[in-house]
């Protein structure tokens, strides 16, 4: 199950962790879980990340 809500800062999302079952929630689709430690790959992410230059302001 996947539900979004929408922040200004990023989509909060929610899914089910794929080792240990449990509701974890993360920011566009990049999820890591706190009880387990399941991370799941950055490229599975809803949106593209920043480059570098990006980031440099």
């Amino acid at each position: 199950m996947l539900r979004r809500d929408r922040s200004p800062s990023g989509e909060i999302t929610r899914t089910n962790c794929r080792r240990c079952g449990k509701e974890v929630h993360g920011i566009d689709g990049r999820y890591s879980c706190p009880l387990c430690g399941w991370v799941n790959h950055w490229s599975e992410g809803h949106t593209t990340l920043p480059t570098g230059r990006d980031d440099n302001h």
